[in-house]
């Protein structure tokens, strides 16, 4: 589509103008990816800290606990 839209604009292109434009929009299309790559990750990495963040107070009051019941 691009090509497409280029061609119309220029009306020629050669082999080497061609291969750039194929390779940009290639590299773009990969940054994308990799930027959705990402941005996944960190709602993965959030979703960790929220779910260690509601744990931590139940590991607390276990091992509190557990450390009454070792001193009876």
């Amino acid at each position: 589509m691009v090509l497409s839209i280029v061609l119309r604009i220029k009306r020629t292109l050669d082999g080497a103008e061609i291969d750039k434009i194929i390779l940009d929009v290639e590299m773009r299309k990969a940054l994308a990816i990799e930027r959705r790559r990402r941005e996944e990750w960190r709602k993965a990495e959030l979703a960790a800290e929220r779910f260690r963040a509601e744990c931590d107070p139940l590991d607390a009051a276990r091992l509190s606990s557990s450390a009454h019941d070792q001193v009876r």
